[in-house]
């Protein structure tokens, strides 16, 4: 399990226990918060550096559906909406 810390249309920062090492292949599955839509692609890590006893992992989403694409899309539109009305 991961805990992510940025997440965009492109690919996401999260932060692990696991260490990966650059250019590696890996299959992420996570759930949008506060929706029941599961996002489901392949993604390369492109960045990865160690602070403390964690692994922080930046990644590019490859494959990722249009529909996804778009769900993702939606929800970041919806954090920026809701950041700028407060």
């Amino acid at each position: 399990m991961c805990f992510v810390i940025n997440l965009s249309e492109d690919g996401m920062m999260y932060r692990s226990e696991r260490k990966y090492e650059i250019g590696r292949r890996v299959l992420l599955t996570f759930t949008l918060p506060d929706t029941e839509t599961i996002i489901k692609t392949d993604a390369t890590i492109v960045h990865a550096r160690a602070v403390n006893n964690s692994e922080f992992c930046g990644v590019q989403f490859k494959n990722l559906a249009l529909a996804e694409r778009k769900y993702l899309r939606d929800f970041i539109n919806s954090l920026i909406e809701q950041q700028s009305a407060q």
